[in-house]
C-alpha cells in the first residue's frame, strides 16, 4: 500500500521557535522544526476539522502511529537568533522571597528561527492505521493548521496537497532524512540531532538527521540526491525515505 502524503506550504507571520528538550538558561531553537512538530500540527488540524478545540493524546497517539515520515524545509532563506526574554521566575523561589518584586522576573535567552519565505512541510501515512473518522478529514485539516512549535509562531496555510507517494530508490528531496533510513549522494548539507517520539522516556534517544542546505548568515534549502536503505517515495517532487 502507497502512504497517504500531504505537503503543506505555509507563510509564517515572522517563523518559529522549537526549543531542545531538557534545556533551562539557554534556550536556542532548531534550525528547522523536527518531525515531531509536523505531528502535533497535523494533529490540531485533525483535531479542528472534527469539530474539537483541542487535540487530545489518543488522537495523537493515532497520527503519531501512522506516521511513516516527517519533516520540514523552507523555500528561501532562514535566520537564527537568540534574543533575551522576560520570564516570569518567581514560582523557582524560595516561598519566602516570592513575595519580593525583585524576584518576580528573571532574563532568559530564548532562540527563534525567522522564516524569510516559505515554511514547507511533508508527512507520510500508513492508511491501514488511520481510524475512519482521521481519514475522513485529512484532505481538510491541513487548512486548520494555525502554528508550527510556540504558540506565538502564527503561520498561514498557502497550499496543500494530498495524494500517493510513488515507491523509488534514489529520489530528490529538500527535507530532512533520517541517517539510518536514507544515504545522501552530494554535498551541502547539515547533521542535525532531533529526539525520537514526544515528551515522553523515549524522548531522550536521539536521531541524527541529514538537513540539506546551506548555511552561512542564513540557511537556505537546497535539493540533494539519496538512496533509500529500506524503502524510498517521490510525491509532488519531493522525495523521503521510510525506516519501515
Amino acid at each position: 500500500m502507497r502512504p497517504l502524503s500531504i505537503l503543506v506550504t505555509f507563510t509564517a507571520s515572522w517563523g518559529f521557535s522549537v526549543k531542545d528538550l531538557g534545556t533551562t538558561a539557554y534556550q536556542p531553537s532548531f534550525i528547522l522544526p523536527p518531525p515531531t512538530t509536523a505531528i502535533g500540527a497535523l494533529t490540531s488540524g485533525v483535531a479542528r476539522a472534527l469539530g474539537r478545540l483541542y487535540e487530545d493524546s489518543k488522537l495523537l497517539e493515532v497520527v503519531d502511529r501512522a506516521t511513516l515520515y516527517a519533516g520540514f524545509s523552507v523555500e528561501g532563506a532562514i535566520a537564527q537568533h537568540v534574543d533575551i526574554s522576560r520570564y516570569i521566575i518567581r514560582v523557582y523561589m524560595r516561598p519566602a522571597n516570592r513575595k519580593y518584586p525583585q524576584y518576580q522576573f528573571g532574563a532568559v535567552p530564548v532562540g527563534k528561527t525567522y522564516v524569510y519565505g516559505r515554511l514547507k512541510m511533508l508527512m507520510a501515512l500508513d492508511p491501514s492505521k488511520l481510524t475512519l473518522e482521521v481519514r475522513q478529514v485529512l484532505n481538510k485539516a491541513p487548512y486548520y493548521i494555525t502554528r508550527i512549535g510556540m504558540k506565538e509562531g502564527i503561520v498561514a496555510v498557502d497550499e496543500v496537497k494530498v495524494g500517493e507517494a510513488e515507491e523509488r530508490e534514489v529520489f530528490d528531496s529538500s527535507f530532512y532524512q533520517r541517517v539510518d533510513c536514507a544515504e545522501v549522494v552530494g554535498e551541502g548539507f547539515l547533521t542535525v540531532s532531533y529526539w525520537k517520539g514526544g515528551f515522553t522516556d523515549e524522548a531522550e534517544e536521539r536521531v541524527a538527521y541529514i538537513v540539506p542546505g546551506i548555511k552561512g548568515d542564513y540557511f537556505t534549502s537546497t535539493k540533494l540526491k539519496f538512496r533509500a536503505k529500506k524503502k524510498g517515495y517521490v510525491f509532488e517532487g519531493e522525495g523521503f525515505a521510510t525506516c519501515e
